[in-house]
């Protein structure tokens, strides 16, 4: 069964999408979690000697506030909100800081791809939205859907998770 542990509801947004921001660790989290808060102490040692370090710093504590936001999010609105911003954290890190004279070229790619994703991921959330009425993960692991809508969630999901996360 789906427990979240600390749970905490922040932001309401009940009127207008049936939707909260509401943040919960569970098993799964907790984890993911645990890496972040592991690895971005070592990207910043690596990055130590860059120049304008003090912006790179601001860049990855902002990006490691997204990712444990996302990693704790317990709405799927959230967690696209928080997956949408880590993407354009990370076209500014490739931008100020790439090495590559091709970085111009990386990043169009990047934001297509990733818009392409997204649209994906977004089509889920309405599709949610549309059927369930709700986007809180609690109400979607109780509600049952048919054959027919799993396919379309599941092909949305993977589809836009496969093209954001390197298959």
């Amino acid at each position: 069964m789906l427990q979240f542990q600390f749970s905490v509801n922040v932001l309401s947004l009940q009127p207008l999408l049936n939707s909260s921001l509401s943040l919960g660790l569970d098993n799964l989290s907790y984890g993911f979690v645990l890496l972040v808060n592991l690895l971005i102490p070592f990207c910043l040692i690596s990055t130590w000697e860059l120049k304008k370090f003090n912006q790179l710093g601001a860049l990855f504590f902002l990006l490691q506030l997204m990712l444990i936001l996302l990693f704790i999010s317990t709405d799927f609105l959230f967690f696209y909100f928080f997956f949408e911003i880590i993407v354009f954290l990370i076209i500014i890190l490739i931008i100020k800081w790439g090495r590559n004279v091709r970085k111009q070229k990386a990043v169009l790619y990047f934001f297509i791809y990733s818009i392409f994703g997204s649209f994906f991921l977004l089509l889920a959330l309405v599709y949610f939205l549309i059927n369930v009425g709700a986007l809180s993960y609690l109400t979607l692991y109780r509600f049952t859907l048919n054959a027919e809508q799993q396919i379309v969630i599941a092909f949305c999901l993977f589809i836009g998770f496969a093209v954001k996360i390197p298959v």
